[in-house]
């Protein structure tokens, strides 16, 4: 072949894959997958397109199901056929499908390279602003970033969260925020795993399995969200994995990565997922003074309860605000208020606290917790969660309470 044509294509070449890359800002890692689809841009943009090739070759023999590197295997042959890439063909196109296919594994390479280019928060020694208190129990969490197709789990250790796997994902077809059931949405907020359903008794579009969380949450019903079977699960064994927005709302990730999951999570001690959709990172320190606040205004929530004063128990609560399962604020304070004037003694201790910062809601805090309650009449130990807000005053109420 002619000398400065071939510098001429392979120009061409790299233009087009740089372009895909860097015009579209958005993000994306895996464990043996992923650095190696992310090495053969990296050769490419080096000028090594034979390199690439073999990368990518290789890539293909090991991952066959993978339609992303298929498709970055037919933008280097056709750069090298003297087209600059496929979205040039995107007029033979005939089917609103095929586009958004092709669309979405342009999207899946764009998310993967931002997160693979810098390392990422986790990996700067950063966490989630939204987790402010690991309880002990919690050993450990998932934190899925909805806006940039990332599933992060942590372990926890006395407190401290330390990364251990950090995995590319798929969410809702329709984005984030669900409302309604059927909308193919992903729900944003605090939850948990509730169980674990195997492989084999599930259709084969879950995968290598699935994990249920609570949606919808005290929360979602108190907004009126509908819906349910919001799952993190595995993919169709067709398909590696699938494009960022794919699934009918839950989270997705490939096979490897889900069975590398798997061992992680713990339905019976009630694993934390935590979905965000804007997700802020922040050093461990810059959480303290939050977590200092908030054990405080637990501790005097209790020593209020504890002195048996209607007036100082029921000030945490908001009355504007404030919603129960078994009726709105006026019927709930009455009930407390004449169970507690019943008490002759009533001592409280908290344990296993949680704290979050709720993802999509402003000025919300989640506390979990185990109660140990005692009275002269009645002792119980139970999982409560309370939902705190900070009103127009600066001033930090509950807005609800019940069982986890």
């Amino acid at each position: 072949m002619n000398h400065n044509l071939t510098c001429k294509l392979t120009g061409m070449l790299r233009y087009c894959l740089l372009v895909l890359i860097l015009l579209f800002p958005v993000q994306g890692q895996a464990e043996r997958f992923e650095p190696r689809l992310i090495d053969s841009l990296n050769a490419l943009q080096y000028g090594s397109d034979d390199a690439s090739e073999a990368k990518l070759t290789s890539l293909i023999d090991d991952y066959p199901n993978s339609q992303t590197a298929h498709l970055l295997m037919g933008d280097l042959l056709l750069a090298r056929a003297g087209i600059v890439d496929s979205s040039q063909l995107r007029s033979s196109y005939r089917e609103p499908a095929a586009l958004q296919q092709l669309d979405g594994l342009r999207d899946e390479v764009r998310l993967r390279w931002n997160q693979v280019a810098t390392p990422g928060p986790a990996e700067q020694g950063l966490v989630p602003a939204s987790i402010i208190q690991l309880a002990p129990n919690k050993q450990t969490l998932v934190f899925v970033d909805a806006a940039n197709a990332r599933v992060y789990t942590f372990s926890n250790a006395m407190g401290k969260l330390s990364l251990l796997t950090d995995n590319y994902t798929s969410i809702g077809e329709k984005g984030m925020h669900k409302r309604k059931e059927g909308d193919e949405r992903t729900p944003i907020g605090v939850y948990h795993v509730t169980r674990y359903i195997d492989e084999r008794d599930l259709p084969p579009r879950y995968g290598a399995g699935a994990f249920p969380i609570n949606y919808p949450n005290d929360l979602d019903r108190h907004y009126k969200r509908t819906g349910y079977g919001i799952w993190l699960h595995g993919t169709h064994p067709e398909s590696f994995n699938r494009v960022p927005l794919a699934s009918d709302g839950c989270v997705a990730m490939s096979n490897p990565e889900f069975e590398q999951l798997k061992p992680l999570i713990k339905p019976e001690l009630k694993t934390t997922v935590v979905i965000s959709d804007q997700p802020v990172w922040v050093k461990p320190k810059y959480l303290e003074v939050t977590r200092a606040f908030f054990n405080q205004s637990l501790q005097q929530w209790v020593k209020d309860w504890e002195s048996r004063d209607p007036a100082r128990y029921l000030s945490h609560y908001d009355k504007k605000l404030f919603f129960s399962l078994d009726g709105n604020y006026a019927k709930w304070a009455k009930h407390k208020t004449a169970v507690n004037s019943r008490k002759r003694l009533i001592d409280v201790e908290l344990s296993n606290i949680s704290l979050f910062a709720y993802p999509g809601e402003q000025d919300m805090i989640v506390a979990e917790f185990t109660q140990n309650y005692r009275s002269d009449n009645f002792d119980s130990e139970s999982d409560k969660r309370q939902y705190w807000r900070q009103n127009a005053n600066n001033e930090w109420k509950i807005i609800f309470e019940g069982q986890q």
